[in-house]
């Protein structure tokens, strides 16, 4: 998971989707809505990612990238050891261009990304009010009307 966003993705059944799928990889992917300073990404029709571009614009994008993953332990075991490396930007590339499995899972809530000021803002706005709807889902908290 990236640490700059947030979605409240069901991560049961992402990783259910993941092994129904018998990808290699699965990506959680939300409407990109024409954003392109996000990691962009191309699904076909049958949910297979065709490709990614870290933060740049990609004709025909349809998907923005969530930050969320599911990998497979053979591909984790590709990953070299002792050297960095961009999953976005080498790796995902990388393995889509040599037809690994790599599934879009697309989720249609909120992705809320907080990689500028103004998105920041946003975030804290919007995280309150997730708090505070989970305070209220635990029985913490005053309903007010």
């Amino acid at each position: 998971m990236n640490g700059d966003s947030y979605t409240d993705v069901d991560l049961t059944a992402l990783v259910a989707f993941h092994h129904e799928s018998k990808a290699d990889v699965s990506i959680v992917v939300a409407p990109a809505d024409g954003r392109g300073d996000c990691g962009n990404v191309v699904v076909d029709d049958k949910g297979a990612i065709l490709g990614f571009k870290e933060k740049q614009s990609f004709s025909g994008s349809r998907y923005l990238n969530a930050g969320i993953y599911v990998v497979s332990q053979a591909l984790l075991c590709e990953i070299p050891v002792g050297v960095q490396v961009s999953l976005e930007e080498e790796l995902f590339p990388r393995w889509v261009a040599e037809g690994k499995s790599i599934k879009a899972y697309v989720f249609l809530g909120a992705c809320v990304d907080i990689g500028t000021p103004d998105r920041y803002r946003d975030a804290q706005e919007i995280l309150a009010n997730v708090e505070a709807e989970a305070d209220l889902v635990r029985g913490e908290g005053e309903v007010r009307k």
